[in-house]
């Protein structure tokens, strides 16, 4: 049996902001052109940072309402993401002053920002410590966790539990189809044909996630943590059947904007 890895979700508050100006002019993007406005001012701003300068700019502009991520885990060069002290830092232990002192930092630079806090519930370091890294090979949605059986339609229905709490709550889930550093081929047994179709198999477990929870109206879905990892060809074709063939027309539009953002749809 193939060891399977995939991203069950990660549940956020996230917060998509619209500019509201039409591109008037193409601004250059590497060999391709950009609708985005060419006067836009770009910034990397990183909500689990002090970024005084930023927050503050933020304020003068008018900006109100702000995204915060109290990061909880390390990054891939075995470093925190935030530079707070970490909140969950062991089994029932919460540093909370480290929040504070995040939301103080954005409210104190910002008086009247009205915050959306995303809420990490990724893998803390001390339990990779305690507990290895990724899932076993059992941890996955499949039938007896065999990939060649379907879809265990007992897993979705707890996911569904789950989901639909969240949808009263008004919070947003991310659904992460597949882990990071996934050869879908080789560890599911799923290669593209060398048309660059997906594999039947994979075609049946993306239409029946699809299909079973796309009523949910605060859900997105992402294809993959990584997608560099995973290939140009198979985002695309996995990107096709789950967005543009299932979802309509207006996520369409959205789904679009971001593949094209990272060069997968041509």
């Amino acid at each position: 049996m193939p060891s399977v890895r995939y991203g069950v979700f990660a549940i956020a508050m996230g917060l998509t902001i619209a500019t509201g100006a039409a591109a008037e002019e193409l601004a250059t993007c590497g060999a391709n052109p950009s609708h985005r406005m060419a006067d836009l001012p770009r910034v990397a701003f990183r909500s689990f940072w002090p970024m005084e300068r930023y927050s503050r700019q933020f304020a003068e502009a008018g900006i109100k309402l702000v995204f915060v991520f109290p990061a909880n885990t390390i990054c891939s060069l075995n470093v925190p993401y935030s530079n707070y002290p970490q909140i969950w830092t062991g089994p029932n232990q919460y540093h909370w002053d480290s929040l504070d002192d995040h939301l103080d930092d954005v409210l104190k630079w910002n008086p009247r920002a009205k915050l959306m806090v995303m809420v990490d519930l990724n893998t803390p370091a001390w339990w990779v410590r305690s507990h290895g890294g990724d899932g076993e090979a059992t941890h996955n949605p499949f039938v007896d966790n065999d990939p060649a059986k379907g879809v265990n339609s007992k897993v979705l229905d707890q996911w569904e539990e789950w989901f639909k709490m969240m949808d009263e709550y008004g919070i947003v889930i991310y659904l992460f189809i597949y882990d990071d550093a996934i050869n879908v081929g080789k560890n599911l047994g799923w290669p593209l044909s060398d048309s660059g179709e997906l594999h039947s198999g994979e075609k049946d477990f993306l239409e029946t996630l699809v299909n079973r929870f796309e009523h949910h109206k605060n859900l997105i879905w992402c294809v993959m943590e990584e997608v560099e990892e995973m290939g140009p060809k198979t985002f695309s074709a996995m990107f096709s059947l789950v967005f543009l063939a299932e979802l309509g027309d207006k996520t369409q539009i959205a789904a679009l904007a971001l593949a094209a953002q990272f060069g997968a749809v041509t």
